[in-house]
């Protein structure tokens, strides 16, 4: 048997947890096995050596607590076995046997720590988020349980991933004891935990054991749509139909039986392979009501240990930290774009307070794309850039003109622009630049005739054509001429 780590913990545990949900009493689920035939089920499961045990208050009302406390303490010393346990469901009639309150909280680790038989839990779990309550008063009676020594560690079970982020931030915050694990629905099936929990219980140090690792059976193949299935758990499971059961899912139970009759394995066999194979996962809550389910399941996590032996770094499995071969295997899926997400979120929390004048200074470039250092190499002072956009303002109002007076020269305005731009506006004198868009104008043969503004720059050496009409000079045509005159007597 692998041992990883918990999260970011020290705690060593096996790669498959055995779930104690199907001990207890059949009084709660016709299902359930008695004690007497639930104890050679944890005696396997050490015999493969599997260490870590899950199981909550309500389950069979308390009884799977007693069912799995008695094995326990005979078949395993204490210190080398990982217990967890659970609280949030109503374990009696008045109002506060329920929910995450101080009250109740403080009141169910002892009667939990009575039914185990054990002072102290490994991993104490909150099972669900309460609304009712403050994230205050939950988390600081949780820090009160691990400081007393009745828990070690604690964990949160399934919720909203901005909930468990924010009960991370309020824990950090006040100092309080942190979470170290997440119990949350994840499947070949139901894979929604992919678009936000997993990411954040990777970046977060937060092992993550999903429940129903199979689908609660649904992953065996043998479920049908009609009658449910063969099975006591397939007829008598309320709670299966509600989450699975759709078109999509036996679209893929059916893939995954098909992959297994080529490999020569069973479909739970592949399920939890594919399960145990995802970065980030810890260990697996699986289920066994059968002897041979935990023979599968050593099998299953055998083969994956030779399919993927990366997967181990000297004995110690990060779980919560992926490796680059395990980034490799989200080239399929959301996860992937989380990173390109927090790489831009991490460049807009760099430049939100930088308008785009002040990054392209920070360049050293104007609004044109110009280079506006000095000519001996230093950077440009605030006054000498803010003349040099005025300049350049002033010229492209200019040439706007003159493209809209000259006709066939509007055309290749852009042109003329990049053509220019290797001049300094701030080192050019305006008026030789008058002059030298006039040269231009006559190189690129324009028709001197009909070109009034050309006409006048040549006023005494060409007479002009009657039969021509001359084209109106735009509004701006006594601040051009102005500009030219200063052109001429230069």
């Amino acid at each position: 048997m692998e041992y990883v780590r918990l999260g970011r913990t020290g705690l060593k545990v096996s790669r498959i947890c055995l779930g104690a949900m199907t001990y207890g009493t059949p009084q709660w689920r016709p299902w359930v096995l008695e004690e007497a035939d639930s104890r050679p089920f944890i005696k396997r499961a050490l015999e493969h050596g599997i260490n870590f045990f899950d199981t909550a208050d309500m389950y069979s009302r308390g009884v799977s607590e007693r069912v799995l406390g008695r094995a326990l303490k005979d078949f395993a010393p204490r210190d080398q076995v990982v217990i967890a346990t659970k609280a949030f469901y109503a374990m009696g009639d008045g109002p506060n046997d329920r929910g995450l309150s101080r009250k109740h909280l403080l009141d169910a680790i002892d009667a939990s720590l009575q039914r185990l038989g054990v002072d102290h839990v490994d991993l104490y779990q909150i099972h669900r988020f309460d609304p009712q309550t403050s994230i205050e008063e939950t988390l600081e009676a949780l820090h009160d349980i691990v400081k007393a020594g009745k828990a070690r560690y604690i964990g949160a079970s399934s919720m909203d991933a901005w909930q468990f982020a924010k009960m991370l931030y309020v824990a950090d915050r006040h100092g309080w004891t942190r979470f170290v694990s997440m119990q949350n629905h994840y499947n070949l099936v139901y894979r929604e935990e992919e678009r936000e929990m997993l990411p954040l219980c990777r970046e977060e140090g937060i092992g993550v054991i999903p429940w129903s690792p199979l689908a609660r059976g649904f992953l065996a193949g043998n479920r049908r749509k009609q009658d449910l299935g063969d099975t006591t758990r397939a007829k008598t499971d309320d709670f299966a139909p509600q989450l699975y059961y759709s078109d999509a899912d036996f679209a893929i139970v059916d893939r995954v039986v098909e992959l297994a009759k080529r490999r020569g394995v069973k479909p739970t066999q592949i399920a939890l392979a594919w399960l145990l194979a995802k970065p980030g996962v810890t260990a697996p809550i699986v289920g066994a009501s059968k002897l041979s389910h935990l023979d599968d399941h050593e099998r299953k996590r055998q083969r994956v240990e030779q399919v993927d032996p990366a997967d181990s770094r000297d004995g110690d499995h990060q779980s919560a930290e992926p490796r680059s071969d395990d980034r490799c295997r989200l080239k399929h899926n959301r996860v992937e774009a989380d990173g390109v997400r927090q790489m831009l979120a991490r460049y807009e929390h760099r430049h939100k307070r930088l308008s785009r004048r002040q990054i392209e200074r920070a360049h050293g470039r104007g609004r044109r794309g110009q280079r506006i250092d000095r000519p001996d190499g230093r950077k440009a002072s605030k006054r000498e850039l803010g003349e040099a956009e005025r300049n350049q303002r002033r010229c492209g109002l200019r040439e706007h003109h003159q493209a809209a007076a000259v006709p066939g020269v509007g055309d290749d305005a852009a042109q003329h622009r990049e053509d220019d731009d290797r001049h300094h506006p701030h080192e050019a004198d305006q008026p030789e630049r008058q002059a030298f868009l006039l040269r231009r104008h006559e190189q690129r043969d324009v028709p001197q005739e009909r070109c009034a503004l050309h006409r006048r720059s040549n006023e005494g050496n060409e007479q002009p054509d009657p039969d021509q009409p001359e084209v109106a000079m735009p509004q701006c045509d006594e601040r051009l001429s102005r500009d030219h005159d200063g052109a001429d007597a230069a």
